[in-house]
């Protein structure tokens, strides 16, 4: 009976080892499916422009403090609706973050439109049009951040309304 307890252990052992692999597989290529699917750019003042012509599109940007509560609680809303609109070819999404300085150095040239604070979402039509800031972030719905980008960018935005969940 030994040897029978031994031989089940040991083919335990390399089902839960196939399993653990299998698991560290699918975990590799989500993330490599989500990278390619929503390239987030991070801007900063170094960046900006050559990023804002490289993608020729409209930039929607989050702008952001690592230290912000308000900014924490904000994030969960962004995720989604960053999520939601990365498959639109016709929209880039940024984000800038101002704890560093190269990203403060960039939101300072918003500053008019960053007075009352962050987090915000910014609209950037193209490099050298004004850029527009939604008219509602704090306590913005999902719903409300992709309906305010559909009449800043007059594109039609297909999405899955949260608010019936």
């Amino acid at each position: 009976f030994f040897f029978l307890d031994t031989w089940h252990d040991t083919r335990a052992k390399k089902e839960e080892d196939r399993l653990d692999m299998l698991k560290k597989n699918c975990t590799i290529l989500y993330l490599l499916y989500i990278t390619a699917v929503s390239a987030v750019y991070q801007l900063d003042v170094d960046n900006y422009e050559s990023i804002a012509i490289e993608v020729n599109k409209p930039l929607v940007v989050e702008v952001y403090s690592e230290m912000c509560e308000s900014c924490k609680e904000f994030s969960p809303t962004w995720d989604i609706f960053a999520e939601q609109i990365a498959s639109i070819d016709d929209i880039a999404i940024a984000r800038l973050c101002v704890d560093k300085p190269k990203g403060a150095k960039l939101a300072s040239q918003f500053k008019g439109l960053l007075k009352s604070g962050i987090p915000k979402v910014i609209f950037l039509a193209s490099p050298v049009q004004r850029p527009q800031l939604y008219a509602k972030v704090q306590g913005a719905s999902v719903d409300e951040l992709i309906s305010s980008l559909t009449s800043l960018s007059g594109i039609s935005i297909p999405f899955t309304s949260f608010s019936d969940l």
